[in-house]
């Protein structure tokens, strides 16, 4: 028996909403670091945990929420920039520049594995904010109608 597409929806919606509680556990472990340039063994940890799972928060976003809920809306997928778009419309999300940026943060996180990139990286202010994942609160509201 095949789910449905909100029944799918609803199963990434609560992945997300477990990735994001790790996430906000792993900015309140980061942002307790003061020296960027002499990190210990654990903060360095805690900075790798953070960017794996701000990875998975924007994955477990893009990849599953945002395209469930534009061929919930639409029928079809789209590409990322115009599901974007078409999200932006529907005020899911605020900006689709900003969304698209954080994606591509996600993508330097993944492909970057030098020391002083990976520390660049954690300065970066939208990494630190929980407000930076877009969509957060309006994919919440979307999810309850469902």
């Amino acid at each position: 028996m095949h789910k449905s597409d909100i029944e799918i929806l609803l199963e990434n919606a609560d992945a997300l909403k477990l990735s994001l509680n790790w996430l906000k556990h792993s900015i309140k472990l980061c942002s307790k670091i003061k020296d960027f340039e002499n990190l210990t063994i654990n903060e360095y940890d805690h900075l790798e945990s953070l960017t794996a799972r701000f990875a998975r928060v924007t994955d477990i976003l893009f990849n599953k929420v945002f395209r469930s809920i534009v061929l919930i809306e639409t029928g079809s997928s789209k590409t990322l920039l115009d599901a974007l778009f078409f999200l932006s419309k529907v005020n899911i999300i605020e900006n689709p520049e900003r969304a698209r940026f954080l994606k591509e943060i996600r993508n330097d996180i993944v492909h970057d594995y030098l020391q002083e990139d990976l520390i660049d990286l954690f300065k970066k202010e939208m990494i630190y904010k929980q407000n930076s994942i877009p969509g957060k609160q309006k994919t919440g509201e979307y999810y309850f109608k469902k």
